[in-house]
Formats: C-alpha cells, structure tokens, sequence
C-alpha cells in the first residue's frame, strides 16, 4: 500500500538495522535487511511510488539514505543515488537503472514497472520541451515539469535546479497560514492587532488574515517602494505601511506588502523564522530539500522571496489541489477548497483562479516568468522561464495547458 507523502519522515534505517554505509553489493547475508521488495523500471527525480519506496529503503539500509523515505524520488534520494554509483564504479546519474537496481540487490525483470514511468517517458519529455520552446522560442533558459495522478509524467532539462520563484512564494505563504489555520492558532477572521506587536493605526488593527490573502486588504500596491529601493526589509515595510490609516478595504489590489505582513503573523504565531516555519510546516512533509531564500529578493519575504525548482513548485502545488487527485496533500480538505474560492478579480487566497476553473500562481521578477497551476484536466504543470519577453507569469498560462496536452497527446505517457 502506498504510503500518503506526509506521513512521517524516517529518521533511522529500515526498522531495526543501524545506519552503517555499507555501499557494495548486496550480499546473502546482508539480503535480510531488505524487505523483500524488487523493481522492474528505470527510475528518477520526480518520480513517485512504491517502486521508489523500495529504492529508497534499499539505500537506507545501507546508511545512504536517513531522511525522506517517503515514496518520492527528490534530490535527498538522487544524492544517495550517486553515492551508491559512485563508490561502486557506477555511472554517476543520479538515476536508478537495470545497472544500479542489481548493484542494491532489488532488480527483477519480472517486477511490475508500476505507473510512475510513462512507457514512453523520453517521448513525453521531448514533447514538453518542443511545446514550450515553441513560445519561448530555443535561447530562452526554462525548465517545466507535468504531474498527473501523483506522478512525474514529463520534465526537462534543468527542473532540479532551483530558480527565482518570485510570487509563486505567495502561494507557499498562504500555505503556512493555512496550516496555522488547521491547528487552531488563527482563523481567517483573525485581525492583525489581535497577532502583531507592530505600532499600527486602529484602521490597520482591523484587517484580517482573509483579507491580506485576498489581496484586499486595503494595503496599496507600492510596487516602486519594493523595487526602487525604499523598502530594504520585510520589517520596515510593514511597519510603514501599518502605521497608516487604511482605506478601499474588501477592493482587491494585489500588494506584495499584504504578504509581508503575512510573514510576520507566521514568524509572531509559531515563535520562528518565517523561513523555518515554512521549511517545517510545508517543505518538510513533502521532501522539498532544495528550496530556499534568495539573498537578492529576501526583503520580499512572503511576498517573492523563494528558490525553487520546477519540480518542487509542481509538487507543493499538487499537493493543494482541493480533491487531493495526485494521492498526497498538504492541510485539511477545508484549506484547500478554501484556498481556491476566488473572492475578487479571479484571486483566491494566495492563487489565481483562471478563466477555465484551473488554479495557481504566477511568477514576475527581473528576468524570470513563472507559472504553476492545476489544471482542470487534471495535471500540474509548473513554468520556470528566465525571461523578460512576457508583461508577467500570467501570460504563460496558454503555454501550459499546451505543454499538458502537448504531453497527454503521446501514447503511453
């Protein structure tokens, strides 16, 4: 039975066996620290599933791989991966195949491939290539990656590497609030004065947790502030903007500082970083490890201040996805559906909500267009594009539901 992603992280080898780096092939004597468990596909990063529960237990029992034995095939395990090859003469890939999986002692040819592997994975990343390139054109950097039905059905070159994640951070804010919500710490009716020590006006006291994830807080939008050089610190904006009277509250105006603040309810809440917090109530439970804060744009804080891969901004969002179609999930049911009801403009709660009924968020930052949405066919795409051709993320929206259906068109994928 497939273990669910957040279930808990193992933090020792297989049940009962020392964390030893026994790196060489697998002996008889040494077989019965193994649970029996064989594969019968070629796998890697991104994939998912009881095949690569096995991969990782296999490594773990060697003393390569402590963390993360969570069914999915994220960097802690391409790491161990390419210790294993590496002290064994091995090509170093990263990537479990024939060759390795009988090095560890778990190949079979008569074990099921299972469904992480499309048959014809190469077809369907060749064909997730062409359809970006098609609007980005073939000089513009990007990575993409397609989830559908919990699995990596299709990635390109580059999509481990983390990248500037601009306002897909606000996505990842609203699911720590979300998560603070699901403990009982907050609601969504909760006002700033009743969580933040700031000095502010009793205009500012009054706006509430639903309002700043709603863009309508009534904070303006001071993009200039932000990137003109005023605003050095999350800390100093906030504490300008909040010693204001506030007006024009329940009209959306999108504002990084509603999630600045924002990451100041989560740091005053749960006693931490907002960083931590974000790595243990989000990142964590879903063997992000590569995530983390980008110096240049760290006074954004949960507005944009984000570095993530493409595979990790498909996989946080995946796991939002209301219906918890893709087998894994972060917060309640309710969060979730919560999250994707928009309350003006097509914004939801820290998402977009686009013209078709698909969820997410864009990404815009000098050099860099993003886009992440669950798309109402049922995959999750993420964009990671280093470029300035588009006004915003947004307009990469098109470009993914063709990538999605670019991708579904190959037999077998």
């Amino acid at each position: 039975m497939r273990r669910r992603v957040a279930a808990s992280i193992a933090l020792a080898a297989v049940a009962g066996v020392s964390v030893v780096a026994v790196v060489g092939p697998v002996t008889e004597a040494e077989a019965a620290v193994y649970p029996g468990c064989t594969i019968g596909a070629t796998y890697r990063n991104g994939d998912s599933g009881d095949a690569v529960h096995c991969i990782e237990q296999a490594l773990s029992a060697r003393g390569l791989q402590s963390r993360f034995v969570d069914t999915y095939f994220g960097t802690v395990t391409v790491s161990a991966v390419r210790s294993f090859q590496r002290a064994n003469n091995l090509t170093v890939t990263g990537v479990v195949d024939q060759q390795t999986a009988t090095a560890l002692g778990i190949w079979s040819a008569d074990a099921s491939p299972g469904t992480t592997l499309p048959a014809n994975r190469d077809a369907a990343d060749r064909a997730l290539r062409e359809a970006v390139r098609r609007t980005l054109g073939a000089r513009t950097p990007f990575s993409a990656v397609v989830i559908r039905n919990g699995a990596v059905v299709a990635s390109t070159a580059g999509s481990d590497v983390p990248q500037r994640a601009a306002s897909l951070s606000k996505t990842v804010t609203a699911a720590t609030v979300m998560s603070l919500v699901d403990d009982g710490a907050i609601s969504l009716s909760t006002t700033l004065g009743e969580v933040l020590t700031l000095p502010m006006s009793s205009t500012a006291a009054t706006i509430t947790i639903r309002q700043l994830l709603a863009q309508t807080s009534g904070i303006p939008n001071e993009r200039w502030s932000w990137f003109g050089g005023r605003y050095t610190s999350c800390p100093l904006a906030a504490s300008t903007v909040l010693a204001r009277r506030i007006s024009g509250k329940d009209r959306y105006d999108y504002s990084n500082s509603n999630f600045c603040v924002l990451s100041l309810v989560v740091e005053a809440l749960t006693g931490t970083s907002y960083e931590q917090a974000v790595r243990q109530r989000v990142f964590a439970p879903l063997g992000i490890t590569s995530a983390s804060i980008d110096d240049q744009y760290r006074r954004l804080a949960g507005a944009g201040a984000w570095r993530l891969s493409a595979h990790d901004a498909a996989r946080f969002l995946a796991a939002l996805e209301p219906s918890g179609r893709h087998g894994f999930t972060l917060l309640s049911p309710t969060s979730r559906f919560a999250l994707a009801v928009p309350s003006s403009r097509s914004y939801a709660l820290g998402m977009w909500i686009f013209s078709d009924g698909s969820r997410g968020h864009s990404g815009s930052v000098s050099g860099a267009r993003n886009i992440m949405v669950n798309l109402t066919t049922g995959e999750t795409v993420a964009i990671l594009a280093q470029t300035n051709m588009f006004t915003s993320g947004l307009d990469l929206f098109p470009v993914a539901v063709r990538a999605a259906a670019a991708v579904r068109a190959v037999p077998g994928s």
